[in-house]
């Protein structure tokens, strides 16, 4: 039976070994609160300390596929949907909109500002690594997008 169902299955596209984590990091020096709107089925507020990330998503692949940075919108969400930063009093510092991800000078969607990592899992699967650095400057980009 086991046999049958080897030869049925397409391995390929069964097993979701390959996979591509997003991380945000706090680099101010202040905690800040991470809420995003499309990764999560009940998103909500998230503190966290200088110098500590969040685990912002995680999206597995077939073997044959590799993570792509575009991953990080794979479930396809609504331009209205937003990943927002805020300070520990709930003060909102900045945002970003999934609708303005092609806008020049957004920088929280373009690949270039994110650190990438690849390592090797296990038996030739690989697992990739993105970093956003939330920095003062963004922030202090703030009138740039906040509220568009």
């Amino acid at each position: 039976m086991a046999m049958c169902c080897f030869i049925a299955c397409d391995p390929s596209t069964t097993f979701h070994d390959n996979e591509g984590v997003w991380w945000v990091k706090n680099t101010t020096k202040e905690p800040i609160g991470i809420w995003c709107g499309w990764t999560y089925v009940n998103p909500k507020i998230e503190m966290v300390e200088p110098g500590d990330s969040l685990c912002l998503y995680r999206y597995f692949c077939g073997i044959n596929v590799e993570p792509r940075f575009g991953h990080l919108l794979a479930s396809e969400p609504d331009g209205n949907q937003k990943i927002s930063f805020t300070s520990s009093d709930g003060s909102l510092l900045k945002e970003w909109f999934v609708r303005d991800k092609d806008e020049a000078g957004n920088p929280f969607f373009n690949e270039n500002n994110w650190r990438k990592y690849k390592t090797d899992k296990w038996d030739g699967f690989i697992k990739q690594s993105w970093v956003y650095d939330f920095t003062t400057e963004d922030i202090d980009q703030k009138e740039a997008y906040v509220g568009k």
